[in-house]
């Protein structure tokens, strides 16, 4: 469970420079990355559940697929190294400290207590039930409010 939410993570790292790539039709970029990410994929596969065998398959493909999250980030990172910096550079800036700015966050902050609202809406009808009904009542009611699954 670890190593899938390691690799998640670490394949994660590389999706901003996925989208470079994507937004600027690098195509030739995109099918290298993912030619040799893939290759060192399966090879990982084939050589862990060999050496494991398969009461390991899980941790085989896992593992695995760490090695492909690694391997997609590092080749983007390598294609983008010369703009890498200025890249992480514009992400650590600070947007309400520059000028003009301070209405972008005010309409963010808006959005957020919408959003927030809209969640009380919808689910307050269950916060209610929840706080109010037994859960014998609870079970009843939402075995009468769910469709018919037969």
């Amino acid at each position: 469970m670890i190593s899938q939410g390691t690799a998640a993570f670490v394949e994660l790292l590389g999706e901003p420079l996925y989208i470079v790539a994507q937004g600027r039709l690098m195509f030739r970029l995109r099918m290298v990355c993912e030619a040799i990410a893939q290759t060192a994929k399966a090879l990982t596969t084939l050589a862990l559940l060999f050496t494991l065998g398969n009461d390991s398959a899980a941790l085989a493909l896992s593992l695995a697929q760490l090695v492909y999250g690694t391997c997609l980030s590092a080749a983007y990172a390598w294609a983008f190294r010369s703009e890498l910096t200025s890249f992480i550079r514009a992400s650590l800036r600070i947007p309400w400290r520059e000028p003009g700015q301070s209405a972008v966050l005010r309409l963010c902050a808006g959005f957020s207590i919408q959003a927030v609202e809209k969640l009380l809406l919808a689910e307050g009808s269950k916060l209610v039930t929840a706080a109010v009904e037994s859960s014998y009542d609870q079970v009843r009611l939402v075995g009468f409010m769910s469709p018919n699954t037969s």
